[in-house]
């Protein structure tokens, strides 16, 4: 019986320890191509740990019909390469007009310029914060609390 480990696990060794033909008719066997159960569970071992990846089925076509394929495809990778071509230079135009106003409002009022490019500083975590808990608080309820009279408004 094979024995595969995870820390010395080697595909190749591990088909060649099978013992005979995996996919063979038996007479005796009806089930899965005719392999006995250690086999199966061989085989499926190797199956999940490979590192396989499904590949689309191949398309067979005609001689005709791949003539067709292939323009089609070449046409909609033209008009797929035309539309990113587009949003490309309309993307370049936003940016040349955005520069194009910064700099005006750099020369108009340096000030604004500074405030409208300076990113606001934002604390994501505010080491205030309160970590929700499930547990009752040791205090629950302060009956004597009265509020002060600086707080009144």
């Amino acid at each position: 019986m094979l024995r595969l480990s995870s820390r010395n696990w080697c595909a190749p060794k591990a088909v060649a320890q099978l013992k005979g033909p995996v996919r063979q008719k038996s007479a005796r066997s009806g089930s899965r191509g005719g392999t006995n159960q250690a086999d199966q569970r061989i085989l499926a071992q190797l199956y999940a740990l490979s590192a396989h990846r499904k590949l689309p089925k191949v398309l067979k076509y005609s001689p005709e019909d791949l003539v067709k394929h292939n323009v089609i495809h070449r046409a909609w990778m033209f008009y797929k390469s035309e539309q990113r071509r587009e949003r490309e230079n309309a993307l370049k135009v936003q940016y040349e007009c955005m520069k194009e106003a910064c700099d005006d409002l750099e020369q108009v009022s340096p000030e604004l310029f500074k405030k409208a490019t300076t990113r606001p500083r934002t604390v994501r975590f505010p080491r205030e914060i309160r970590i929700p808990t499930d547990t009752p608080p040791n205090v629950p309820w302060d009956s004597s609390w009265k509020r002060s009279s600086e707080n009144k408004k």
